[in-house]
């Protein structure tokens, strides 16, 4: 007999397992994520110079450097509410934005 999905979702874990089981490496998960938020913001910031090489000083420059300047706010302000949580359903939601 073939397992069912649910089975292959859940690994095998009952609903109380799966809780605990979450609960327990949070923090972890928590670690993880800020670190590679951390370390995907280190070429946005090194596109804002390649930007510059290639429209130089004009409008286009600016646009990608407040969009730029916005997605590094946006990780930032994603590292700050992950920190403070200690819920697995608030940083599957967090962590999924």
């Amino acid at each position: 007999m073939k397992p069912s999905l649910r089975y292959w979702l859940t690994c095998g874990f009952s609903r109380d397992q799966e809780k605990r089981y979450r609960q327990y490496y949070l923090s972890a998960d928590i670690r993880h994520v800020t670190k590679g938020l951390f370390f995907l913001t280190i070429p946005l910031l090194a596109m804002v110079y390649n930007d510059y090489l290639f429209f130089g000083i004009s409008s286009t420059l600016y646009y990608l450097a407040a969009l730029r300047t916005v997605l590094l706010i946006s990780g930032i302000v994603l590292i700050l509410f992950l920190r403070r949580t200690r819920s697995y359903l608030f940083y599957d939601r967090w962590s999924f934005l």
